[in-house]
């Protein structure tokens, strides 16, 4: 495969700027899940949950390891919704690549699996969200992981 960064549109919000983001600079979130109706619903919470509080907010997609890796590479995110079984490589290896490459991007990883949460949080993700959860659960990790 070509190991150039993805080329996945990109979805720019704004808002009011007001809240904890400072509206001078652009927040950046990738999500990575390999199940595009996934994505579209973690798109569309993101746009709802921080439409109020984002000065802007830029959202890029991966859909396995390979375009995870690809978009680290080509850009700094400040947070990453990650599925803890995408597709490409161990669940593991995909945090530790964002926890080295982007020590400062927070980490959200979603699961089907619940007994996958305590290997997720101890292996450096700042929460865990299983699937079967309520929005509501994503909705305060995503606020709490972006300082709101």
């Amino acid at each position: 495969q070509d190991d150039s960064p993805l080329h996945q549109p990109e979805t720019h919000l704004l808002g009011v700027g007001r809240s904890g983001f400072s509206s001078a600079r652009v927040k950046r979130v990738l999500l990575a899940d390999d199940d595009d109706r996934a994505r579209s619903a973690l798109r569309l919470l993101l746009q709802e949950t921080l439409r109020e509080v984002a000065g802007s907010l830029r959202v890029s997609e991966a859909a396995d390891a390979w375009e995870l890796w690809g978009q680290l590479r080509g850009s700094s995110f400040d947070l990453v919704i990650l599925d803890w079984e995408l597709p490409g490589t161990q669940s593991l290896t995909c945090l530790r690549l964002i926890r080295e490459s982007q020590p400062t991007c927070h980490v959200i990883t979603i699961s089907s699996r619940p007994e996958a949460r305590s290997e997720a949080l101890s292996a450096g993700a700042h929460s865990f969200v299983g699937r079967n959860d309520p929005a509501q659960a994503l909705t305060k990790a995503v606020l709490e992981a972006m300082g709101t």
